[in-house]
């Protein structure tokens, strides 16, 4: 039972991926939504399992001390917008209470008991992915169906919101978290032999990749990419290398001799959507065809103006849209990840993260050389701490131009992989009961 109490609340933190209407997620307008259930879940785990994670603190204390000191860091957020701008405390916290969603760390500390419940949670978080993408694609090609509500979804297929080079993208509002899976199926594929459901795991993962080709966040389909390689070659594979090199060559080529006979008019493509698909891959570094391009070199001088007044603790986080944030321009803009950490949160940020980055690369190599040693070990355990790697390693390159700190959902999500690497860690060292793998606790 608390296995799908867990992925129910994950659902609601996500406010049903934007396939529930708003009369059902925002429960009293301004103030209170489906996804802030989660701080009343927490109070309650506090009254009612104190015990319980005072236990989890002793035993994840690195990964708990990381969440709390990420709280302390929005709340430092906060005050500073108050102290340089004059932003009300409550209206900060309005602003910001979706990053609290890291909370979620200790839930899944306290819910996840054994390695059953450990691929449960994965397996479960990928079914619900694999359906919310279907849902997505189907809502692509046949705009008129309503299936998903929202304005971003409104904007996009009324025609209101601008369009990326004239096609539409793909909204996918669960690709936050399927980037996370992402990683760690890639992980078991990789580095494991014979990993079970080898075909399913491969059809996933291209299902995946097509969807983050579609939605057009150009940062994270090159990225990805690239990591995908990297964590190809990390691995002892030698077919999966020679594949992976060919592949890269071939698509290539071909795309090369697309543009080629588009460019001469010997067949036109400018209007089919793989053309433009691409084509926005492609623009990612042409300042003069997208509006997007310049607006990050304007944000990246804005940012850089406030940090430089403001370096040790940052200037704040101003709410969206408000009088204040039109007042100071493009100041609450969020296109920037590391830029926008350092313009907000100073020099105490950036420590923040890179105590955070410090810790799971630390974290996962210290482990993975016992795991190598180790057989019999369960296919989720590979690819977690495998799968880690990889998506850090993501976000590492990815956030100079995604903001991963600034938005609630992609919080949440940050904090299941940080829950998952610590209690994988921490089942390594008990002992795994169904797989044959003796306890390394001393």
């Amino acid at each position: 039972m608390k296995k799908y109490l867990l992925l129910l609340l994950v659902v609601l933190m996500y406010e049903g991926f934007g396939l529930l209407p708003e009369s059902l997620t925002v429960l009293i307008p301004g103030y209170f939504r489906m996804k802030d259930i989660i701080f009343p879940v927490f109070v309650l785990l506090c009254c009612f399992k104190f015990a319980s994670l005072t236990v989890v603190f002793r035993r994840n204390t690195q990964a708990s001390l990381i969440v709390l000191s990420f709280c302390l860091l929005l709340v430092l957020g906060i005050v500073m917008a108050r102290a340089h701008f004059g932003q009300s405390i409550f209206t900060g916290f309005l602003k910001l209470r979706d990053n609290f969603n890291i909370i979620l760390v200790f839930i899944l500390f306290l819910l996840i008991d054994n390695e059953k419940d450990l691929s449960f949670v994965v397996r479960g978080l990928s079914l619900i992915v694999c359906v919310v993408g279907v849902l997505s694609v189907i809502q692509y090609f046949i705009p008129n169906v309503h299936i998903f509500s929202g304005k971003d979804i409104e904007g996009i297929y009324s025609g209101t919101k601008l369009l990326r080079l004239g096609s539409y993208r793909l909204y996918f509002p669960a690709a936050s978290l399927a980037v996370l899976l992402f990683c760690y199926t890639a992980g078991e594929i990789i580095i494991i032999d014979n990993p079970k459901f080898f075909y399913l795991k491969c059809t996933f993962l291209l299902f995946l990749f097509t969807l983050f080709f579609m939605q057009q966040t150009r940062a994270r389909l090159l990225t990805l990419s690239v990591v995908s390689l990297i964590a190809i070659f990390m691995g002892k594979k030698v077919r999966y290398k020679i594949v992976a090199t060919a592949l890269v060559c071939l698509l290539v080529m071909i795309q090369l001799l697309f543009f080629s006979i588009s460019g001469h008019g010997i067949i036109s493509l400018k209007n089919s959507r793989i053309y433009k698909l691409t084509q926005t891959v492609f623009s990612v570094f042409d300042k003069k065809q997208e509006a997007s391009i310049r607006d990050r070199f304007i944000q990246a001088e804005m940012y850089t103006s406030y940090f430089q007044k403001y370096p040790i603790c940052g200037a704040g986080t101003l709410a969206f849209g408000s009088p204040l944030s039109k007042k100071y321009g493009l100041y609450n803009t969020s296109d920037l990840g590391y830029l926008k950490l350092l313009c907000e949160y100073g020099l105490v940020g950036m420590t923040w993260l890179v105590w955070l980055f410090i810790y799971v690369f630390r974290k996962s190599r210290v482990n993975l050389g016992d795991m190598n040693s180790l057989k019999d070990l369960p296919d989720i355990y590979m690819g977690i701490m495998y799968g880690t790697r990889f998506f850090y390693l993501y976000v590492l390159v990815s956030m100079l131009t995604l903001p991963h700190f600034s938005r609630g959902h992609t919080i949440t999500y940050m904090g299941i992989s940080i829950a998952l690497l610590d209690i994988t860690v921490h089942f390594l060292g008990q002992g795994c009961g169904s797989c044959n793998v003796p306890s390394r606790a001393k």
